[in-house]
């Protein structure tokens, strides 16, 4: 259905079983089609119109049903047709079919948003069997039998504005809830782009902690190889000292080997130390003692600084 029409239904059904009513709705609701003077200067006064333009403001779709039946497959052929009424006058006796609460409880489940008025002259239902029979709907009303022109024409204007506020409520219930999806959708996908963004930096953060311990590692393991390096290359350098002058402790033994095997002769003896004297002399045995036990206790703290300084990073 168009737009402008859903939200400007002026369509009603008459359902009553007699010509005459018909005939009544029609000079009432449809003013155009009779020359009633009347009921146009009481058109005009319900509603302060202009007499010029009174009438093609409250022009209202007539259509008429002569019994419940009728009536129903009007009300259905309207729905499959997306051409609903705004409301509908349903007299409450049509022999001697469905009266007029049977039909409109079956018009309201084809049904549900149209409007209803009531028209009754006898008390065929007390109002609580009516109220029990219809739900105690708030989409009817009652008009007794004789009705009033204006009271006709009010009930017409006044329900089918109340269908057409109802219609433009709902579509706009229906937008906002549309709105409110795209907005929740819209606010879970930025939510999920929030999460994505903090795993990212959490995983960053993460990553720049352990570089950090990496580097604080890097920075410790440079410093224990410094202070490690110092002693080792002392004590590999008194090492290498200690390899080089051990030979001439050998050679000197050598020499002494002769003194301690046999019993030598005065000259031999003398030989003997005249070699030995010699070798001394040049080889500065004297000093080379000396140096070996600054040596051995050079190395000796070397080595104790490099178990401390292993022993500290343990208890790091």
């Amino acid at each position: 259905m168009d737009q402008n029409k859903e939200m400007n239904n002026q369509r009603i059904l008459v359902v009553d079983d007699q010509n005459s009513i018909h005939e009544d709705f029609n000079k009432i609701l449809l003013p155009n089609n009779n020359n009633d003077e009347t009921l146009q200067n009481l058109e005009n006064a319900l509603f302060d119109d202009n007499p010029d333009n009174s009438s093609e403001t409250q022009l209202f779709d007539l259509e008429h049903a002569y019994n419940g039946e009728e009536a129903i497959n009007k009300i259905q052929e309207s729905i499959e047709k997306s051409l609903p009424y705004a409301m509908a006058f349903v007299d409450v006796r049509m022999p001697p079919g469905i009266d007029g609460i049977e039909t409109i409880s079956e018009i309201w489940k084809i049904d549900p948003n149209i409007q209803i008025v009531i028209c009754t002259a006898f008390s065929d239902y007390s109002w609580q069997e009516t109220i029990k029979k219809i739900n105690n709907s708030d989409q009817f009303l009652i008009l007794k039998k004789p009705f009033d022109m204006i009271e006709v024409l009010q009930l017409a204007c006044s329900l089918t504005s109340k269908w057409n506020l109802a219609q433009l409520a709902k579509k706009n219930l229906q937008q906002l809830g549309a709105m409110v999806e795209i907005r929740t959708k819209q606010l879970f996908e930025k939510t999920q782009t929030l999460q994505k963004t903090i795993d990212e930096l959490t995983a960053t953060k993460i990553q720049l902690f352990q570089a950090d311990k990496l580097a604080s590692i890097g920075q410790l393991a440079a410093g224990l190889a410094h202070e490690i390096n110092n002693p080792i290359g002392f004590v590999s350098s008194n090492l290498n000292f200690l390899q080089e002058n051990i030979k001439d402790f050998y050679t000197l033994l050598e020499l002494q080997k002769p003194l301690l095997e046999e019993t030598p002769s005065q000259e031999e003896t003398n030989k003997f130390k005249t070699e030995l004297l010699v070798f001394l002399k040049e080889k500065d045995m004297d000093i080379v003692i000396e140096d070996m036990q600054e040596i051995l206790t050079d190395s000796k703290e070397g080595v104790d600084r490099i178990a401390k300084i292993v022993g500290d990073l343990m208890d790091f």
